[in-house]
């Protein structure tokens, strides 16, 4: 039997919001956690280019989990 770890491990995807700005995007950005990866939460930001001059928008992005509340 294989071991999941929590980088494989599927979450379903939830609606979020960031609770604090990361990587560009501001604190309030509406979105979903769509996975887990390296000890992190996967979001996926509703709008992608309502971002910062200074980043580049993404598709997903890398989140500690204290970042982000879903609701479910």
């Amino acid at each position: 039997m294989d071991q999941m770890t929590d980088a494989t491990l599927p979450i379903p995807a939830a609606p979020g919001v960031l609770t604090a700005g990361c990587d560009g995007y501001r604190a309030g950005t509406t979105g979903a956690v769509v996975g887990r990866r390296d000890g992190c939460l996967e979001f996926a930001p509703d709008a992608p280019e309502h971002v910062a001059r200074w980043a580049r928008p993404r598709a997903t992005l890398l989140v500690p989990a204290s970042f982000v509340a879903t609701v479910r």
